[in-house]
């Protein structure tokens, strides 16, 4: 079983970050995201939450075990270049181009010995159950003249299901700051 994993249009050179994937091809996930985290490189971040997340898809939607994964392939293409000016001499402006990559990993299950390999097929997600209403089960509508009111009536006013509102008590208008005699701008230098 193989799953694959792509990260587009990541900024950085691709050249450096294929400096970085050739120990890693053939190891095992784990361990490729335990050498990654010790490289100073800045590709090296972009690559690791990649491989993370080949991991994530294979445990997710294929059932795997992340301990039997391996990476089988592993490679870094170029992406576009986004074009950028800075200022120089004589009010010219050089041109800086920001490279970016397009980063893909393969991984492959290689079960331990004796093991059973792994359904290959993914996991369907069950459908939710949707209650049908039937007309008796279906709340009673009251009189027309009722319900030709409430339809003159916008949406945002119509009546709401009680949920026990009437028992509570009516919270009090908030007070401004005005009304309180408190000064904001006074309080904001306390540091309370």
């Amino acid at each position: 079983m193989q799953v694959t994993a792509k990260a587009r249009f990541q900024r950085g050179s691709a050249t450096k970050a294929r400096l970085l994937l050739e120990p890693l091809r053939g190891a095992r996930a784990e361990d490729a995201l335990h050498r990654l985290r010790l490289q100073p490189h800045a590709a090296a971040r972009p690559v690791a939450k990649l491989i993370a997340s080949a991991v994530a898809n294979a445990e997710h939607n294929y059932s795997l075990d992340k301990s039997s994964l391996v990476i089988d392939a592993l490679t870094a293409d170029q992406g576009p270049s986004y074009r950028r000016y800075r200022p120089a001499a004589k009010g010219r402006a050089n041109p800086i181009k920001r490279p970016s990559m397009h980063l893909v990993v393969t991984l492959k299950d290689i079960p331990a010995a004796g093991a059973k390999p792994a359904a290959g097929k993914p996991k369907k997600r069950a459908k939710q159950q949707v209650k049908k209403v039937s007309a008796k089960t279906a709340p009673k509508q009251e009189s027309k003249a009722a319900a030709g009111v409430e339809s003159a009536k916008p949406k945002d006013q119509s009546p709401k299901q009680d949920t026990g509102a009437s028992e509570r008590k009516p919270s009090a208008p908030r007070k401004t700051d005005r009304q309180t005699g408190v000064n904001a701008k006074a309080d904001k230098g306390k540091g309370a």
